[in-house]
């Protein structure tokens, strides 16, 4: 029924819009394993270093609207560095759409393994695991896209098994950062504004009006190659990471659906 309704009502994608474009997966299932399959048949070889980020250079995010020296070492840190963090994840749902987050996640994300975020405080409650996983060029060494695979250690469910990169959308007065979540035959498709917020600390923002926009994209690549994407103008994620007044990093992720609370998943982060 999603792809259907992406298929009908969706924008056509060209090849050239690389800003929307990603990783899909070809099967009904993405899981742990997806990377290594993703590199072998793109011919790319999988790294994994104690230091590595999320983001090589955190600085390709400057502009004139988010200045890069202001942000608090620990954040930037953090994202040029990930592999060297732990985390504890917390969640809570909003009564009004815990029904709905219960349909979704019973129904396609556990039988996908990918974006299975957590219904209960059990479900975290033995914590999470973390690994940076970088793709890098065979032939040059470099890094192409960096992967960020998250688990709840109760159960080895994937919460997020996502691709992080940066790009311009032509909506976008600034870069943002780029995450795909890939699902079967398409991708969910986040593009977030960096703002910079009190005290160093930052909040990465999928807001917008229209498509091009920084938001959150459903997509959808049909067998023959063609790729339709939907805009989801409703729904808008914040995450603001930042250092406590005890000097903890931590961050608040907030989903929206217009100006309605969803989800609050609220993270404790620390160096090992």
């Amino acid at each position: 029924m999603i792809r259907a309704w992406v298929r009908i009502l969706g924008t056509p994608v060209p090849p050239s819009a690389t800003w929307l474009l990603g990783p899909v997966a070809a099967s009904s299932v993405v899981g742990p394993t997806f990377y290594d399959r993703y590199a072998t048949s793109n011919g790319l070889r999988v790294r994994e270093e104690s230091d590595a980020g999320l983001l090589v250079d955190f600085g390709v995010l400057g502009s004139p609207e988010f200045e890069v020296s202001r942000v608090h070492p620990d954040v930037r840190d953090f994202y040029e560095h990930t592999a060297r963090y732990d985390m504890a994840l917390t969640g809570r749902w909003s009564l009004l759409f815990q029904p709905l987050g219960w349909a979704i996640i019973s129904l396609i994300s556990r039988r996908v393994d990918n974006v299975n975020l957590p219904l209960r405080p059990a479900d975290t409650a033995q914590g999470m695991s973390s690994r940076v996983i970088t793709l890098v060029d065979p032939v040059t060494d470099l890094p192409v896209l960096a992967c960020w695979l998250r688990r709840m250690n109760a159960t080895g469910a994937v919460i997020y098994a996502g691709f992080y990169t940066t790009d311009t959308p032509p909506g976008s007065d600034r870069r943002c950062v780029k995450v795909v979540f890939p699902l079967p035959q398409g991708s969910i498709n986040v593009l977030l504004r960096p703002e910079l917020r009190a005290g160093g600390a930052i909040e990465l923002v999928s807001s917008g009006r229209r498509f091009g926009d920084p938001g959150y994209y459903r997509v959808i690549r049909h067998r023959d190659g063609r790729t339709h994407a939907r805009y989801i103008r409703a729904l808008k994620e914040y995450i603001h990471v930042y250092v406590d007044r005890h000097g903890e990093l931590r961050t608040a992720h907030r989903f929206r659906f217009f100006r309605v609370a969803i989800l609050s998943l609220d993270y404790r982060i620390w160096r090992r």
